[in-house]
This record gives structure tokens, C-alpha cells and sequence, in this order.
């Protein structure tokens, strides 16, 4: 299985050499890897800011990131390394070929889809990460009870979001109408990204929806 090289990254001694998965072609069993611990699932998870602040308060989960963004993974890399964390496994590859390959049914007990690329043109609509079979394949993988958290602050691919959650079959909102909170989610620690719009002044929306 081909590794991850780049500078700085965490040498075998500290994390086993299985830390960054570079594109595995076959399906890897994460809950082995990380000792039986319930799982959550970042896709998409940039720097691993949000990832490594969320092993570090709930310990008793393990987490896998993925991001197809070479640079990305290698600075999530570091900050994990940092952090001496070991609750966390990181992936390069594409976000739902993840997901689909290396997760089963009923065996997520979260997943978490944090400012994804909104592509805001129409043409380019179809690159979108927030579709109905996306949703279909998160609906299937979650835990019953389990939770899909997604924010974004672009409002009109929240209004894309929104739609494709309230038609997910499976699917219900944790929160009331209209469906999202404009409030910070105190269980969650704050993203880069929700921390410099907010601090611009732009709103951002939180959906939370759990598996019937």
C-alpha cells in the first residue's frame, strides 16, 4: 500500500505506519485499526483543525478524515502529531469513494460534512458533495440514532442542502423549524472556516439530522 510523502510527516515510531492511507484500493477496517471505538467520519476535512479538537474532547470515539487534497492531508498530518493524538485516522482520496468502500451498514456513529466547495455556477452544480445518493449512502452507514452534521455559510447551497436533507428518506432534523441554527453548536468545536466567517460577519448554518 502506497504512503504519503511529505516533510514533517509523523514517522512510524510515534503513530504506526498506517496514520495517512494514500488512495487504498481495497476496503480497510477502521474500527480494527482504532481498538472497537465507536466511529465518526469527516469527509472532507481540510487542515484537521475540526478532527483533531473533536478526538482530543471524546476520546472514547475514533475518527477518520478524508480529504483528495495533497497539502491538506499532509498538515492534518502534522497537527495530529502535534496533539499526540491516536484516535484518528487520516485518508487521501475522494470524499464519497471513502465512504462507500471502507463503510458498512449500521457502522458510523456520525458524520460530519463541514464547508464543503459550494461551486456556486450552475454548470458546476454536478461537483457538488451534497447529494441525494450521498445522503443515501451516509443514511445507510450511520448507527440507528446515529447523526450527519453538514454547515456551510453560502446560503444559497444551503438552500440546496436543506432541500436534499428534508427529501432524504431516513433521515430526521434534530432541530426545529426551520430546520438549521444560525448559533454556534457548543458540542462541536468551531472550524477555521466558521471562525473567520463569523468573525466577518457571515452567517452559518447548522442541519443536524439523525437516522430514523
Amino acid at each position: 500500500m502506497r504512503r504519503l510523502r511529505l516533510k514533517n510527516l509523523p514517522p512510524a515510531e510515534v503513530f504506526g505506519d498506517d496514520l495517512v492511507l494514500d488512495r487504498p484500493e481495497a476496503a480497510v477496517d477502521f474500527a480494527a485499526r482504532l481498538g472497537g471505538r465507536p466511529l465518526a467520519l469527516e469527509l472532507c476535512c481540510g487542515n484537521g483543525h475540526f478532527l483533531a479538537e473533536l478526538a482530543v474532547r471524546t476520546p472514547e470515539r475514533a475518527f477518520v478524515g478524508v480529504d483528495r487534497q495533497y497539502k491538506r492531508v499532509g498538515a492534518a498530518a502534522r497537527k495530529l502529531r502535534k496533539r499526540g493524538l491516536d484516535n484518528v485516522r487520516l485518508v487521501l482520496d475522494d470524499a464519497e469513494r471513502t465512504l462507500t468502500l471502507h463503510f458498512g451498514p449500521a457502522s458510523l456513529a456520525a458524520v460530519y460534512i463541514l464547508f464543503p466547495d459550494p461551486w456556486p455556477k450552475r454548470r458546476h452544480h454536478k461537483h457538488r458533495l451534497v447529494t441525494a445518493s450521498l445522503l443515501a449512502a451516509v443514511r445507510e452507514r450511520l448507527v440507528p440514532g446515529g447523526e450527519v452534521v453538514v454547515a456551510h455559510d453560502h446560503e444559497e447551497y444551503c438552500a440546496w442542502i436543506a432541500a436534499r436533507l428534508r427529501a432524504a428518506p431516513g433521515l430526521v432534523s434534530r432541530l426545529p423549524a426551520p430546520g438549521f441554527s444560525l448559533a454556534p453548536q457548543d458540542d462541536l468545536p468551531r472550524t477555521l472556516y466558521e471562525r473567520r466567517w463569523r468573525a466577518a460577519g457571515r452567517p452559518i448554518r447548522y442541519f443536524r439530522y439523525r437516522r430514523e
